[in-house]
């Protein structure tokens, strides 16, 4: 599974925000490479299905209200890894002890 080692957050304005990428979208790579980007789309507008590129590049789509919950994971979290697995994309910690203290 890709380990995600660097984010970029990227939000946009105005009314509708950046066509149909939606309010904000973060990219996801190795380090070099992009694993993929994790959409976010408005309130009350269609979120399209996560896919894979023939590159193995993820789109995945979440509603803005999931912006927060995921920045704070890439910020705290550690080891995490961008995969797809049936037909969506997963962003997931690796196994962790319980009770870590984080």
């Amino acid at each position: 599974m890709p380990q995600v080692k660097k984010y970029q957050v990227r939000v946009w304005g105005g009314p509708d925000g950046f066509s149909s990428e939606g309010r904000a979208r973060i990219q996801l790579s190795d380090g070099s490479t992009a694993l993929g980007w994790i959409y976010f789309h408005a309130e009350g507008t269609s979120i399209p299905n996560d896919t894979k590129r023939a590159n193995g590049q993820i789109n995945m789509h979440l509603p803005s209200a999931m912006l927060e919950s995921v920045i704070d994971l890439l910020r705290n979290e550690s080891p995490l890894f961008f995969t797809y697995a049936w037909n969506h994309g997963v962003l997931t910690t690796g196994s962790e002890e319980i009770g870590e203290g984080e």
